[in-house]
This record gives C-alpha cells, sequence and structure tokens, in this order.
C-alpha cells in the first residue's frame, strides 16, 4: 500500500485549526475563500460573534502570504442583507424582485428590469462618452463582495424592452 502525504501549506493549517475549534459549536460556522484567502466565521449569536472578534486576529501572516479573518454576526448574515436591499430598492423602478434559493448553500438573487442603462462616463470606451450597460452590472460593481448575493436581470421583463414596431 502506497502512502499518498500530501502538505498543506501554513496558512491552510491555521484554518483548518479555527474550523477544528468551532466545528462542534452550532452557533458558529466557519469557511475558508481560497480565492481571496479569507477566513469567514459565521456566528449565530451577536454577543459570541463581538468576543471572536475581539479575540482574533484580524490578519495572520505567513512570509509572504496574508490571510484575513472575518467575523461575521448572525444581523450581517445574507438573509438581513436580503431584507436590506429589499428596503433599499423598494419602489424603484430598475427594481424587478429578489428570489431566494434554498439548498446546500443558500443563494439570493436580486433581480432588475431589463433595460439599458446610459450614463455619462468620460473614459475614452465610448466615442460620446456614454456608458451603456445593464442595472444588473451595475450593482455587481457598486455592491461588490456580496456573499451568497447575486444580480441579474429578470427575463420576463416586458418593460424597457424594444417591441420593434
Amino acid at each position: 500500500m502506497q502512502n499518498k502525504v500530501k502538505l498543506s501549506a501554513p496558512w491552510i493549517t491555521f484554518f483548518r485549526e479555527i474550523e477544528a475549534l468551532f466545528k462542534e459549536d452550532p452557533e458558529v460556522n466557519v469557511v475558508h475563500d481560497e480565492e481571496k484567502n479569507i477566513v469567514k466565521i459565521f456566528v449565530d449569536n451577536d454577543e459570541k460573534a463581538d468576543a471572536l472578534a475581539k479575540l482574533l486576529p484580524g490578519e495572520k501572516t505567513f512570509g509572504n502570504v496574508t490571510m484575513t479573518i472575518e467575523v461575521i454576526p448572525a444581523n450581517d448574515s445574507a438573509e438581513s442583507k436580503i431584507s436590506l436591499f429589499q428596503k433599499a430598492f423598494d419602489g424603484n423602478p430598475a427594481f424587478s424582485f429578489i428570489k431566494t434559493v434554498e439548498g446546500v448553500f443558500t443563494m439570493s438573487y436580486v433581480v432588475f428590469r431589463k433595460k439599458v442603462v446610459q450614463f455619462f462616463n468620460d473614459d475614452l470606451g465610448d466615442l460620446n462618452g456614454l456608458c451603456s450597460t445593464l442595472y444588473q452590472d451595475i450593482a455587481k460593481d457598486v455592491f461588490k463582495e456580496q456573499m451568497g448575493i447575486y444580480f441579474c436581470t429578470d427575463p420576463e421583463d416586458k418593460v424597457g424592452t424594444s417591441s420593434g414596431k
């Protein structure tokens, strides 16, 4: 039998240590965003979240690699953010609806009306200095880093589309 030994980077070991500390705590969920090298600690208890945020380092450096540690309290969850998006866009003609899909992961979609939006943007990308885009693309740029929340366009929306007549 052949042993398949695999070495982990020290920052991966650090993530696993944090994960091991809290894996049996039903109020804590530890996730590693490997692309950005961020450990996100989701905490359902606000007092516990506050304590962890004060106790854990915000960053940990391993040579030339820095890992960020973020404690995210329950009131900063995707569910509460969705209610904030609902309130922020309520009555806005650009907004269509919000849909939350439950599964292995909960994903929420902020859906905008189908319409090309133009605004003045004095870069060299357009002869007339205009930017032509969709509401969803603007939202993706403006509301970056919204974990579990996605922005898209309503394919069923008939308002704002050309009828061809």
